[in-house]
């Protein structure tokens, strides 16, 4: 399947509310700002945590320097980039949320 990139800046105009807000962010909860809103962590890693035991265990009963060995450790790195990217995807659409409110 091709894939195209488009590189374009999102470019947005905001005026300052004047607005201050402090967060606090934790390992219970994401973070929880001066208002008391609170947003729970998705803990993207430990519900991919299943799937990635098992591509581990895969990959260390392959032979070194084959082909399926090549092939299990590409799995293994797309599926911890995966999370990688729903992290910051969270992170990044949160953010934007909060900064529409």
């Amino acid at each position: 399947m091709p894939q195209q990139l488009i590189d374009r800046e999102r470019i947005e105009k905001r005026e300052p509310t004047g607005k201050k807000i402090a967060l606090d962010v934790g390992l219970t909860n994401f973070y929880t700002d001066s208002e008391g809103q609170t947003v729970d962590n998705p803990r993207h890693l430990r519900k991919s945590e299943k799937a990635l035991k098992r591509l581990n265990r895969r990959l260390s009963r392959t032979k070194k320097r084959s082909k399926n060995r090549a092939s299990s450790r590409n799995r293994l790195s797309r599926k911890y980039l995966k999370v990688s990217r729903q992290r910051k995807d969270f992170a990044v659409k949160l953010a934007f949320r909060r900064s529409r409110v």
